[in-house]
């Protein structure tokens, strides 16, 4: 249970920054969402304004454009909308033009949020133009960086607006060269996160603890410097990659590997002898994080980002809500046959997390057994790949299908609610259906009838 004494928000309540989103919430993501008594800070727009460009009506200063949700059940769930700054240091922060284009964002309600990654140095000329802002939007807040509470200017900025969103990730640079002795920082540190909390608690004007909800996916050269992050990927690009062998896992939800060889890695060229980390966000960390979180001066915390389909969202939103209500249920899920093909559904409320206990141990396997040789034909489909063995508790030899007694599915992950489906799947005639039985490895030993 997130049980707390602290002036942090109540049970169940969370936040969300909702980035680069064009599709509409779904019905189930509003009920959730509702549920949890959840404020959206939802980016309509990016602005990209540089010195010496055009006038600031021209469209080429505009990114990226979006409008906060509307339809049924929306109206339950507050929506802030959120515009954000690239601006050049010698950019004009006072002009009036700026200003009134930004105020036009804000909803009919008054509430707008500004996001700029300000430079410690400006930080008191950004109050400023916050100050100004805020006579045209009454309800002003702004995303801050961890940092800003040792700035000189921290007391103007917090006349400034009627409340923060302080970003408590990638609060500093992985320490470099990155090895096995010592991999890259996690996204979420608690007791960095402790330090941070102490630190805002002098702030006078409501704020949230921003916590990450996403994925990292970072390739450092063989001497350990960092060479960016991957943008596109999923799990199974990561977690199944034969070239990838596993160096350390020392650091909760995080996993260092090195490549033997020269390959493809969701589109991007890793040399032999690179590394290749992927992070997420720790189970265990998070709920001790939100229990800090809860204790603190914090009025709770808020999530960059809201969870959609992609494997870099994180941990899904029936996750965040099962820990934000204080849940501690274990991911279960149930395998189905669906005309020629299986379903494996994840029927809980939590998550089966990306998982690597060692290189010949990765991801889940699905096992399904029939007694004898009733297998005909077996296709992955969803799922990684498929294997067949006969013998398999006592000596497990690769088998054709049809000589298998079990068949493994593989597969990196699986969110609350969400399924996966195999292809065709063919039996041997005059096969018993109800002998069929399945178990997940790791996490279940126990075997199943199928459903």
């Amino acid at each position: 249970m997130l049980a707390g004494t602290g002036t942090g928000a109540a049970e169940g309540t969370g936040a969300f920054w909702v980035w680069n989103r064009r599709v509409e919430l779904s019905s189930e993501e509003r009920q959730l969402l509702a549920s949890m008594n959840a404020t959206l800070f939802w980016h309509v727009g990016e602005l990209d304004l540089r010195a010496g460009r055009e006038p600031l009506n021209t469209e080429k200063h505009w990114q990226w454009r979006a409008s906060v949700p509307e339809g049924e059940g929306v109206p339950v769930i507050e929506v802030v909308p959120v515009v954000r700054l690239n601006l050049s240091p010698s950019a004009n922060l006072r002009g009036q033009e700026l200003i009134s284009e930004l105020a036009g964002f804000a909803n009919p309600k008054g509430y707008l949020e500004i996001d700029y990654d300000c430079p410690d140095s400006l930080l008191g000329e950004y109050a400023d133009f916050l100050r100004a802002l805020r006579k045209r939007v009454p309800h002003l807040s702004a995303t801050a960086l961890g940092g800003w509470s040792h700035n000189s200017a921290f007391g103007i900025l917090q006349e400034s607006v009627e409340g923060l969103e302080v970003m408590f990730y990638d609060l500093a640079p992985d320490m470099g060269p990155i090895s096995a002795t010592q991999p890259p920082r996690p996204l979420l540190d608690p007791v960095e996160l402790q330090n941070q909390l102490q630190e805002w608690s002098r702030c006078k004007i409501p704020w949230r603890a921003g916590v990450p909800n996403f994925c990292r996916l970072t390739v450092f050269d063989p001497e350990g410097k960092s060479l960016g992050h991957i943008r596109k990927w999923t799990w199974d690009d990561v977690i199944f990659q034969p070239s990838l062998k596993l160096l350390a896992t020392s650091k909760p939800g995080v996993v260092l590997m090195k490549a033997t060889k020269n390959f493809i890695l969701a589109g991007t060229p890793i040399a032999m002898g690179s590394l290749v980390a992927f992070r997420w966000v720790d189970k265990k960390a998070l709920i001790t994080s939100l229990n800090l979180v809860r204790n603190s001066a914090a009025r709770g915390p808020i999530f960059f980002r809201l969870s959609d389909s992609s494997d870099l969202s994180g941990w899904s939103l029936e996750q965040l809500g099962q820990i934000l209500m204080g849940g501690n249920e274990q991911p279960s899920a149930h395998l189905r046959l669906d005309g020629e093909r299986f379903v494996l559904e994840n029927t809980s409320r939590a998550d089966y997390p990306p998982t690597v206990q060692s290189d010949a141990l990765r991801g889940y396997a699905l096992e399904v057994e029939i007694s004898g040789e009733g297998w005909r034909e077996a296709i992955a489909g969803e799922f990684w790949r498929v294997g067949a063995h006969a013998n398999p508790e006592k000596a497990p030899v690769p088998v054709p299908v049809a000589l298998a007694s079990r068949l493994t599915f593989w597969f990196s992950s699986l969110r609350a609610g969400k399924s996966i489906k195999s292809g065709l799947i063919q039996f041997a005639p005059g096969t018993d259906l109800h002998q069929i039985r399945y178990r997940i490895l790791p996490g279940d030993n126990q075997w199943k009838s199928l459903e």
